[in-house]
This record gives C-alpha cells, structure tokens and sequence, in this order.
C-alpha cells in the first residue's frame, strides 16, 4: 500500500501526560488524494481498554483517571459510549502490541529524519494524543513506533483553513454517519479533513 501516513485518535478518562487510555483509533491515509469513508476504514484500526483496568488504582500509578473526563464521558450520547466496548483488551499494554503490529502492517516505519517521503503519524493534536501514548509505550517498556520528527499536528492545518468557505460543511457531508468520539471514526473524520486541506494548498512535495 501507499498510504504512509497514520492518523491517530484515542479517548481518555485523564489528561497529558499519563491519562487513563481507553481506546485507540487509527486510520492509514494518502493525503494527496481524496478517500472515502469505506476506504478509509478498510485500513483502520480500533482497540479498547477495559475499565475493569483502572479499578483501584493507587496515586503514585503510572495511568492517572480525572474526574472531570470520568463526568464529561458520563454526559456523551450512548452511541460513543457503547464504542468503548468495541475490541476490548484488558491492559493499556496489549492494546499497545496490537497498535505497533497495525502499524508495522500499514507499512509504517520509525525514521529519524525529516524527510517528504519518510511515513509520518498525525493527531488532533500531538500534545494530546501522541504524548498519552508516548507515556504508555515507556511505562509498558515498549518501543515508540515513531520518531518524534514524525509526529504532525492536524489541528494547526485546521485552523489555517478554518474560513475556507464551505470547507467543513463538506466534510461533513461526507463523513456523515461517523460516530463521534469513537476513535476510529475520529481519526477517518480527521484524515478526510486534512486531505481536503491539502487539496486546496497543492501537491505534497511539489
């Protein structure tokens, strides 16, 4: 495949740096063409973590659980709230083996460099997403998948097209039946976003 790039969405219970994890969502994408919603799942990847996990966690654990995360997930709708049951694992651990094995499976390389054509992961943003599991991959003694040259923030490129008139309208359009706050559906919602961005700004590395 062709698609070296990975967006990244997870959900929490906590906060940066070492929040309580409970999914990860990922999809592959070429951002320099557009991809469907069916595609993009074709190459995505969804694992959760069991809550049971966080049962009794003592204060100096290396996951901390928020309160204010615990109440804001209590007040989503019961279809996101039912996605977190979806592919469940029961230690943050395995559920990060199966996310490097994806990974490593999408083709998706650790490279030192910055480089166009070197693969790279993205989040919404990176000091969220990114560093959750950059905490988990070292407390769990597992290897980050990624260098940190790799790491890109999707956020930035939305706020620059923020006024591209009818731009997020379209998306919308076109993701309609995604689930939010599923991890998954986020990171599918977020690469067509950023695809379309790139449309608009020319080819990658041209």
């Amino acid at each position: 495949m062709n698609n070296k790039h990975i967006m990244v969405d997870i959900e929490t219970i906590g906060l940066p740096p070492n929040g309580a994890l409970l999914q990860i969502g990922a999809c592959a994408f070429d951002p320099e063409r557009p991809q469907s919603v069916e595609e993009l799942m074709a190459d995505s990847f969804l694992v959760s973590i069991s809550r049971q996990f966080y049962d009794g966690l003592r204060e100096e654990s290396y996951w901390k659980v928020d309160a204010s995360s615990v109440q804001w997930w209590s007040e989503q709708p019961e279809e996101a709230r039912a996605a977190l049951n979806l592919e469940l694992v029961s230690s943050p651990r395995e559920a990060l083996m199966k996310f490097s094995d994806w990974l490593k499976a999408m083709g998706f390389s650790k490279v030192p460099r910055n480089a166009l054509d070197a693969p790279q992961i993205w989040a919404n943003p990176p000091t969220f997403d990114l560093a959750i599991l950059n905490h988990g991959f070292d407390v769990c003694g597992l290897e980050r998948p990624w260098h940190f040259r790799q790491e890109k923030d999707a956020r930035t490129l939305m706020w620059v097209a923020l006024n591209a008139p009818g731009l997020y309208s379209r998306i919308q359009k076109e993701t309609e039946g995604l689930v939010a706050h599923r991890g998954d559906h986020d990171a599918i919602w977020q690469a067509i976003y950023i695809q379309s961005i790139f449309r608009r700004v020319g080819p990658w590395g041209k």
